[in-house]
């Protein structure tokens, strides 16, 4: 009866037939590319939700996948390469590895079976998954599918009873709209947090914080402003001065100063009463931008300002190694020197007879 099922089965007659003739030179070269991939590398990669670890999968896997066939996958999957076989079975979705991962493969790829799963769109090892392997269920799958604004993947797991109350942050924070607007209709409280704004306003996705405003949820304050103003971002700006009525604290302009924003600088200048003119001043001269120096002494006067302002283009000269630089703040040393007005002239010497 063993030998029937054996004989029956597509993945496992191969497998004899292979110890039987021994160890094939393809498996051998096979295993020699696996055991050259770091699956530590990107399992950080993973972990971090960075951008780049689906393209760093494939580029990894590249030349193993070019070569491999199905009947060699399955015999190097039952060799000590196992670990990297399963973790390339999980980016290419072959479920036929899968199905034979043993807890000491999980164990090697950090039991982070679903969430590779998901991070790649394969609906049928996910079910394999939540058929046979639910208790290692790991949140991160859902925050993935979110974050890659894959919402199908987000939808079934869902159905599958993996809903996470985090949905809405992860989607909101990758920019991910439709995913967003699929967890709003999910949301009970209008809770969302400062942290999760600012990374909105921090990646610079206007259309999220546009439809977190147009659904009344909190965490917006004066800090978004100074991160926008910072990136320069002037609809951002904008839009939170009309709509939620924050201007920003005195790190605004001073951020949009180091960064030579002058269309935020301008507007921050009209619309905002915590700034710091003369530190702006200081900092625009001290930054060699002769442009905001100039708009700053064309709107604001003082003997006080106009030496603030040379002291700090100074310091900033000595210290300095840029050609380009060092012209700048020439420049901008220059042009204060020719607004400071011309001192009298010191009456003629007394000479003592």
């Amino acid at each position: 009866m063993v030998a029937a099922r054996v004989l029956g089965s597509r993945d496992l007659l191969p497998l004899v037939s292979a110890y039987q003739r021994g160890t094939p030179q393809e498996v051998l070269e096979l295993r020699e590319l696996l055991d050259g991939i770091d699956l530590a590398g990107l399992h950080a990669l993973l972990l971090a939700a960075d951008e780049t670890y689906p393209a760093k999968c494939f580029a990894a896997f590249a030349a193993f996948h070019k070569r491999v066939s199905p009947a060699s996958l399955l015999r190097v999957a039952f060799t000590r390469s196992r670990a990297a076989a399963v973790y390339y079975a999980l980016v290419h979705g072959n479920l036929s590895v899968v199905r034979g991962m043993r807890t000491s493969s999980r164990a090697a790829i950090s039991n982070s079976q679903w969430i590779i799963a998901a991070t790649f769109g394969h609906f049928h090892v996910i079910e394999y998954l939540h058929r046979h392997d639910w208790a290692n269920y790991d949140p991160r799958a859902m925050k993935a599918a979110a974050m890659r604004g894959n919402l199908a993947m987000v939808v079934y797991l869902e159905d599958l009873g993996y809903w996470s109350p985090h949905v809405l942050r992860w989607a909101c924070t990758a920019g991910q709209l439709h995913v967003a607007e699929f967890a709003n209709d999910r949301e009970t409280t209008r809770s969302l947090g400062a942290g999760t704004i600012n990374d909105v306003v921090r990646s610079g996705n206007f259309p999220v914080l546009r439809f977190l405003h147009e659904n009344d949820y909190d965490g917006f304050s004066d800090e978004a402003v100074d991160i926008a103003a910072a990136r320069g971002d002037v609809a951002t700006v904008r839009f939170l001065n009309d709509k939620r009525r924050l201007r920003g604290t005195r790190n605004a302009m001073l951020g949009a100063v180091d960064h030579n924003h002058v269309e935020i600088v301008r507007y921050l200048d009209k619309h905002c009463r915590a700034n710091d003119i003369a530190g702006s001043l200081r900092r625009a001269a001290a930054c060699g931008h002769l442009e905001l120096v100039t708009y700053f002494c064309s709107h604001y006067e003082g003997e006080t300002l106009l030496v603030g302002a040379l002291e700090a283009a100074r310091r900033s000269l000595r210290v300095v190694a840029s050609r380009t630089q060092r012209e700048r703040l020439e420049a901008v040393i220059a042009h204060l020197q020719r607004l400071r007005p011309t001192p009298p002239a010191d009456d003629a010497a007394c000479t003592i007879q």
